[in-house]
């Protein structure tokens, strides 16, 4: 197709009177394309009713080509890729959401990717729809009103932080009222059923009843398949578990976080004020007990715009209104297993230390998302923060005191030794060392009596105050113990003299009846 320009220089030098010949060595075009061009500015003329006036040009002449392109279809720019461009957005927005928006995929990147895979598109068209994808318009809100009890939201989310020096990545697991914006969550390693039935059954039995409703997204652990554009059908594990407590639940639209608006919020404000102040744990325990510390100081912080109540203020208004409560609903998994001679049991490639006593014997083990707990015959011997690591020994150094009151110097170079709390080193390294006999004496002691490393370290402070540098023995400290025991036995005894009695004050002296 010619140019606006060429169009009115055909027709002007026919209209000076040339022939179609000449116009064509002037133009370089042939005379079927100046015949043709020359019908299309007649047809022109006479839908004006111009054709009378020779010398003026067809308004269509004057205006550049338009094109219609309302019905075609973008031929490089197919389903299929559309699909995939999509597919690495969401995966973007996956990261932003999980503190990770600096690992997001550039255009260019998700540009070579397509073409790594064999996609015949440009780098503007990718860009371009991208774009749009991105810019779609702004739907609105409708604002609801909850009743109390009536629904919680639920959510992942994801969290790093350091177990023993080590790196470690757990799920978050996040509830939240959606009348009361009460907030609680737990860390758990995976996000499969046993984990996902666990954390409802501890949420539940913090707040001692369930919500009318939970609303989920799709995510895998509840959702089983989709039916049609908008049912779905929920997986046996939410259905086993909403049956027990008796609470219904709701899934939200396909990308349509939004509506459950309040547990994704939740999910960023608590992972920032609970891991953005601190992420070294000596265990799992340890960091949960952490993480609802800070969830407390959450739901306690009064807010202005709900006349200065907090969210647990709210929650005590809507907890009357909660489902009756149940008995804790056991997600546990049971299994044998024999006592090996390094007295452990293995538990998913992991081995967890149990008393030397039962090397040998076959253990009775429940199995919990975070927790594993030993029995035999029906009585309960140790229990073990559950790892997932492949391969890994944790060893509890108080399951092997007579073996290692046998053999002492197998002490020092002990994995036992090397897993135990920084204080039980310190105690050792500061004032044992070569005397390995008297400190599993001690270790014994503690043991027996259930005292704690710190209490031993603040006996042993105050022996070295009391009698300058000495060497410090398991005898003096349990000394020192027993003498501050019956220290404060007297002072009890003292201040219960006169216990039977009542007293009058009257002006400034006691007078007894």
């Amino acid at each position: 197709m010619l140019k606006m320009e060429e169009n009115q220089r055909i027709i002007l030098l026919h209209q000076s009177g040339k022939s179609n010949e000449k116009i064509k060595l002037e133009t370089g075009h042939s005379v079927n394309t100046i015949k043709k061009y020359l019908k299309k500015e007649k047809i022109s003329k006479n839908n004006l009713g111009l054709s009378k006036h020779k010398n003026i040009l067809g308004t269509s002449f004057y205006e550049p080509p338009k094109y219609n392109i309302n019905n075609r279809s973008k031929r490089k720019l197919t389903k299929e890729i559309r699909s995939e461009i999509e597919f690495y957005l969401l995966e973007n927005e996956k990261k932003r959401k999980n503190g990770r928006g600096k690992q997001q995929k550039t255009g260019l990147q998700i540009h070579n990717i397509l073409v790594t895979k064999g996609y015949d598109i440009g780098k503007s068209t990718v860009y371009n729809y991208i774009r749009e994808y991105l810019n779609k318009s702004k739907e609105a809100f409708i604002k609801q009103v909850y009743n109390p009890g009536e629904i919680c939201e639920f959510d992942w989310g994801e969290v790093k932080i350091f177990i023993r020096g080590k790196l470690q990545k757990f799920n978050m697991a996040v509830f939240t009222s959606a009348y009361s914006n009460f907030r609680w969550a737990i860390l758990v390693k995976r996000q499969d059923t046993q984990a996902f039935q666990f954390v409802h059954a501890e949420f539940f039995k913090f707040i001692k009843g369930s919500y009318k409703t939970i609303k989920y997204d799709n995510m895998k652990v509840a959702v089983r398949r989709f039916i049609g554009p908008f049912e779905k059908e929920a997986t046996s594990g939410l259905l086993s578990i909403a049956t027990y407590y008796g609470f219904n639940f709701s899934f939200c639209n396909v990308r349509k976080g939004n509506e459950k608006g309040h547990v994704e919020k939740s999910v960023g404000t608590i992972r920032t004020a609970a891991f953005g102040m601190r992420e070294d744990f000596d265990n799992l325990t340890e960091a949960n007990n952490y993480l609802l510390e800070q969830v407390e100081v959450l739901n306690n912080k009064a807010n202005k715009l709900k006349n200065n109540l907090s969210a647990y203020d709210k929650f005590i208004e809507e907890k009357e209104f909660l489902n009756e409560e149940k008995p804790f609903f056991e997600t546990v998994l049971m299994s044998e297993n024999r006592v090996d001679k390094f007295s452990t049991i293995s538990v998913y490639k992991n081995r967890y230390s149990v008393p030397e006593e039962y090397v040998s014997k076959i253990l009775d083990l429940r199995i919990y998302p975070n927790e594993i707990v030993c029995y035999y015959k029906n009585n309960k011997i140790c229990s073990h923060t559950r790892f997932y690591t492949l391969g890994g020994w944790y060893i509890n150094l108080d399951h092997y005191l007579k073996t290692l009151k046998r053999k002492p110097g197998a002490f020092k170079g002990s994995l036992a030794f090397k897993q135990a709390n920084e204080t039980i080193k310190f105690i050792y390294n500061n004032y044992y060392i070569g005397n390995e006999k008297d400190f599993i004496e001690l270790l014994n002691y503690m043991k027996l009596s259930n005292k704690d490393s710190i209490i031993i370290i603040s006996t042993i402070d105050k022996l070295l105050k009391l009698s300058g540098k000495q060497e410090i023995t398991t005898d003096k400290i349990k000394m020192q113990i027993d003498s501050t025991k019956e220290i404060n036995k007297t002072k009890v005894d003292n201040n219960n003299d006169f216990s039977n009695y009542n007293f009058m004050l009257k002006g400034e002296n006691y007078v007894i009846h």
